[in-house]
């Protein structure tokens, strides 16, 4: 496949994981909402599945929700939390994912308050605006934990204390979090977690909202068939639920610890991030950004320049990367085709003149030395190509 650095926007399936998924789709395909054999059999995977994976993270069964993605879960909590309460004012951080603003953009027709909260040059958020945002009227904030364009990771400790504190809401889209073997729902106060399966090797098609006492913060927001305890509607997709539970099994289980930081595939990958990230300093028409220490530790984000120190186009750098056999992304997987300005290099204060600049490579184990060897390489060769044409 080339050389893949696009993990943050998606992830090939573990072999483990497709193998699950076939053998669930020929032994197992019931509806699990029929009342016969087949019915039974799978929701028996469905509910093994809700299981093992609430052990993984260390939470109730009661508090997974299975949807079609992070972009559905985010969906449902900001407009399933928002739905009983009267209009106040909500919080998102100004680098969320589009799928947060857009909800968000939903609540402000309906007579909330959307406020951003600022972040620094680094794409943190300002903590000096703690006590001025997390005053009345705020009721949900919602802060993304590891940001995928730029790799910076919030104190999403430390803000869900300050908001359970406060009797406030408090949800984080963790979409590019469990890849870091740092996900540990039982030391965080949070009210809404939302997971992507595709992001963490496993199959497209599914994500899941983690929501703490649901029966009292979330309504439905989708009519239908009533599945999932109610809270949303739609015949679960069930050898992929069943996969995901094994994509989330292979980084928990394996080294028979809950959260593994030690487990193989982070450690080479981290390894490997942090060699490329060496051999590419010594490369003058680039400049790293997000936050240099906080970040996520397969990831890697720059602003590109010609050799003259001209500012070129991440899309086109992209592009010619992709000629050369490397696969990266410039900007949000899910906006890049259709937003070629970064609103979160604007919130950041980056000249204007940069902002189309900025290349991603976020690393995965699928990854050899030898790939990380010919990255530089291959950049200057794309730099040098576009640099003759501007």
């Amino acid at each position: 496949m080339g050389i893949y650095l696009d993990a943050c926007a998606t992830t090939p399936a573990r072999h483990s994981v497709l193998q699950k998924i076939l053998e669930v789709e020929k032994n197992s395909w019931g509806n699990p909402s029929s009342l016969h054999t087949h019915g039974i059999n799978a929701v028996e995977i469905l509910e093994k599945s809700r299981f093992k994976i609430a052990k993984c993270l260390g939470v109730d069964i009661s508090e997974i929700i299975f949807t079609s993605g992070a972009t559905e879960s985010n969906h449902l909590c900001l407009l399933g939390a928002t739905a009983s309460l009267t209009p106040g004012r909500v919080v998102i951080s100004s680098v969320e994912h589009p799928s947060v603003t857009s909800a968000a953009k939903q609540l402000e027709h309906k007579g909330w308050e959307i406020v951003q909260w600022p972040v620094d040059i680094y794409g943190m958020i300002k903590l000096e605006f703690v006590d001025e945002l997390l005053s009345p009227p705020t009721k949900l904030v919602s802060v993304v934990w590891g940001q995928s364009e730029i790799g910076t990771i919030q104190p999403v400790k430390f803000l869900a204390e300050s908001c359970k504190r406060r009797n406030i809401l408090f949800h984080t889209d963790a979409t590019q979090m469990l890849l870091q073997g740092v996900v540990n729902c039982s030391e965080v106060s949070f009210d809404f977690l939302s997971l992507s399966a595709h992001k963490v090797l496993g199959p497209k098609g599914v994500g899941i909202l983690i929501a703490r006492d649901p029966k009292r913060h979330l309504i439905p927001i989708q009519g239908g068939g009533q599945q999932e305890n109610g809270y949303r509607s739609g015949t679960p997709p069930v050898s992929l639920i069943a996969g995901t539970e094994v994509a989330i099994s292979e980084i928990y289980d394996k080294n028979k610890i809950s959260f593994a930081q030690n487990h193989p595939d982070i450690i080479k990958v981290k390894q490997l991030t942090e060699e490329l990230k060496v051999e590419l300093e010594k490369n003058k028409c680039i400049e790293f950004i997000g936050h240099p220490d906080k970040r996520l530790n397969n990831h890697l984000s720059f602003l590109v320049s010609t050799k003259t120190a001209r500012p070129l186009s991440g899309r086109d750098v992209v592009k010619a990367l992709s000629n050369h056999g490397v696969f990266a992304s410039s900007g949000s997987a899910c906006s890049s085709t259709h937003m070629p300005t970064s609103s979160t290099l604007f919130a950041m204060s980056i000249d204007e003149k940069w902002v189309n600049s900025s290349v991603r490579f976020s690393l995965g184990p699928w990854l050899t030395e030898q790939d990380i060897n010919d990255v530089p390489k291959l950049l200057d060769q794309a730099i040098f190509s576009l640099s003759r044409v501007n």
